[in-house]
């Protein structure tokens, strides 16, 4: 990522003294593991840390009969020791970003970390590169957040869902893992922290701690199933108020979605603040389809410039407006 930046930013964005790091939003304590002691917010004055803070576990999974489909809520039970191969060391900087790297092992595999700062960004960005041998294991990512909450929101296809984390009922207690697609989010009401990432789907919340689940080992149906060479990214980004306000959705939308050239060009300005998610010719070649969805809950109007037409899925034409009004997690087609 570093290699592929330019910057004409030329002074002195960062301080490092032992394995402390200041930046212009954090001053963080670095453990030799590449776990996080303290994650000191300097815009907000609070502490982020609780724990366990970026803190790579790995633990025995065997789930019985359903060997790639399920993990047993009993899964910490029995933990596997990871050995610092290479502690924790600056690898490169910038005028934009600060990276560390440590290395972490087991007798069978390697996990290479890369920690990256920014100097105008609030993530922290974990790069792991992981050579990856191992038999019925789960390898997560622990956050014990510096937060009181009694719900996660967890972002779907196009929207967000809101998810216990405690286990007061049977119910709750059978939902120790959840789903989610680019991010979740653990938020007080004067702010929280979110978990963006590019393609882990797993993820667990209790009380105060958020884990991500990032490989697994399993042997059925496949006993070769993960075994190899890795290499995937999330992101930490600390914010003020809750996930919604932060902009959490636009940004893990831009962290997993690079810019591209379409293959049809349309006229319209932006549809804000409604997120477009994807755009076609229609099926008879006459228009230019726009797919829109609002992701944050929210209700109003966009007036255009022009006259569209409004689609079902099928691309028929139901109508004709130049001002859509919008509900919360609506999926809207329209015609150019």
């Amino acid at each position: 990522m570093a290699n592929i930046r330019k910057s004409n930013f030329t002074g002195e964005w960062f301080k490092l003294t032992d394995n402390v790091i200041e930046t212009p939003y954090y001053v963080a304590k670095l453990n030799p593991d590449g776990s996080m002691e303290s994650l000191f917010d300097k815009e907000l004055s609070r502490e982020w840390a609780n724990g366990d803070f970026n803190k790579l576990k790995l633990y025995v999974d065997c789930p019985g009969n359903y060997d790639a489909w399920d993990i047993l809520p009993n899964y910490r039970e029995k933990q596997v020791e990871l050995a610092v191969k290479s502690p924790l060391a600056l690898l490169e900087s910038d005028g934009e970003s600060v990276t560390f790297t440590v290395t972490l092992a087991t007798e069978k595999s390697d996990w290479e970390m890369k920690i990256r700062f920014f100097r105008r960004s609030r993530g922290i960005e974990v790069e792991s590169n992981v050579n990856w041998n191992e038999k019925h294991k789960l390898a997560k990512m622990e956050f014990n957040c510096n937060i009181l909450t009694r719900k996660a929101v967890c972002d779907t296809s196009a929207g967000f869902i809101e998810r216990a984390t405690h286990r007061n009922t049977t119910w709750e207690q059978a939902r120790f893992e959840a789903c989610h697609h680019k991010w979740c989010d653990m938020s007080e009401s004067g702010g929280g922290i979110a978990l963006v990432n590019d393609g882990k789907y797993g993820v667990g919340f209790l009380e105060n701690s958020m884990s991500l689940s990032l490989l697994r080992a399993t042997e059925r149906p496949d006993v070769t199933s993960d075994i190899g060479e890795h290499s995937f990214c999330y992101m930490i980004v600390p914010h003020e108020g809750d996930a919604v306000n932060a902009g959490i959705n636009k940004l893990a939308l831009q962290y997993n979605t690079p810019l591209i050239k379409a293959d049809c060009e349309w006229s319209l300005p932006t549809c804000e603040p409604l997120y477009l998610q994807a755009v076609k010719r229609s099926e008879d070649g006459k228009m230019i389809v726009l797919r829109l969805s609002e992701q944050d809950g929210k209700r109003g109007q966009i007036k255009l410039p022009q006259k569209v037409k409004l689609l079902n899925m099928l691309e028929d034409i139901e109508g004709e407006t130049d001002i859509i009004e919008y509900k919360p997690f609506e999926i809207i087609t329209i015609g150019i």
